[in-house]
């Protein structure tokens, strides 16, 4: 996985972007997103367990970077469609919080959250 600062990129999947808010007062530290994107698979199933590593690849690699980041950042990770699948509503998870739950994400402790509808309109090569 390669991961690049940058805030305009539309990277794809191994790629991921992400850049820093300063988001005082309303937390102390930064708000940092993290993204990427993705093609179907051969099916929705497929699919979905591939958003769901890209979700936890991001997370692991954010605890072995810490060092990176504030201890006092929150974070956003995100995986989308490409921009060849669907133009709108292009979010599938979108998840995170701070080092705590970015932990839980990397250890498979926490259900992701995935977008209402996020497979709508979409179509898959074996359905």
């Amino acid at each position: 996985m390669r991961v690049t600062e940058e805030r305009s990129a539309e990277p794809a999947w191994d790629d991921v972007a992400f850049y820093r808010i300063d988001f005082r007062p309303h937390i102390d530290g930064n708000f940092v997103n993290f993204y990427t994107t993705i093609e179907t698979q051969r099916s929705l199933g497929e699919t979905k367990n591939l958003a769901c590593e890209c979700t936890r690849a991001i997370a692991e690699w954010l605890l072995l970077n810490r060092s990176q980041f504030g201890r006092n950042d929150a974070f956003q990770i995100i995986v989308g469609w490409a921009k060849s699948v669907r133009t709108t509503g292009r979010h599938i998870i979108k998840d995170g919080g701070k080092w705590m739950e970015v932990a839980q994400i990397a250890k498979e402790e926490k259900e992701l959250r995935f977008m209402r509808e996020w497979e709508s309109g979409i179509k898959f090569a074996n359905d």
